[in-house]
């Protein structure tokens, strides 16, 4: 009797052995493949979530993830759209466990002049936020012109469509300087 109460010891330690080695090589692969998620991927698996984002200058923005490109997300906030660059970002705050690896090459290529020219497009009125603008918006217009690694803004006053005759000045913005980008006015 007390052989086989020692080989049932053994086989518990072996059995005990072998799933500490599969747990941890388990865990080890886990690591690996999280080690490839890019930014942008662990964006697109917060989609239809609200999230909490920080921006340089302290400003919190926060609201529903929409869409995510290769370099920004945007997050609905009631009535509005803010696009924000990736790299104005100091934090993301309210992350579920999911990431999403954008398969479409396509799509894995949007950058921030792509979104740029859809509102350029659209006429639609933003709010410019910049980088040491203290937090407040400090362009109110449309997008006139989206280059490589630029904007045009034609500044108009708040609540009127552009027009040459109540167009301000017109503003040319790297994309360096952008913090974010209201969809209507603030």
């Amino acid at each position: 009797m007390r052989w086989d109460a020692l080989f049932d010891d053994l086989d518990g330690q072996l059995a005990a052995a072998e799933f500490a080695t599969v747990e941890s090589e388990v865990s080890e692969r886990v690591r690996l493949e999280q080690s490839g998620i890019e930014f942008a991927d662990r964006m697109r698996g917060q989609v239809q979530r609200h999230l909490r984002v920080r921006v340089e200058g302290g400003t919190v923005f926060g609201g529903e993830v929409t869409h995510v490109g290769s370099e920004w997300l945007v997050i609905r906030d009631g009535m509005r759209s803010i696009l924000l660059p990736f790299q104005g970002l100091q934090s993301v705050e309210g992350l579920g466990r999911f990431s999403s690896i954008e398969d479409s090459v396509g799509r894995r290529r949007l950058g921030m002049a792509s979104a740029f020219r859809a509102l350029a497009r659209d006429r639609a009125g933003v709010a410019i936020y910049l980088r040491g603008s203290e937090g407040s918006s400090s362009l109110v217009g449309t997008i006139d012109r989206v280059g490589r690694d630029f904007i045009e803004v034609a500044l108009a006053p708040v609540g009127e469509l552009r027009s040459a005759e109540n167009i301000s000045g017109i503003y040319a913005i790297p994309f360096s300087a952008l913090l974010a980008i209201g969809s209507q006015y603030q």
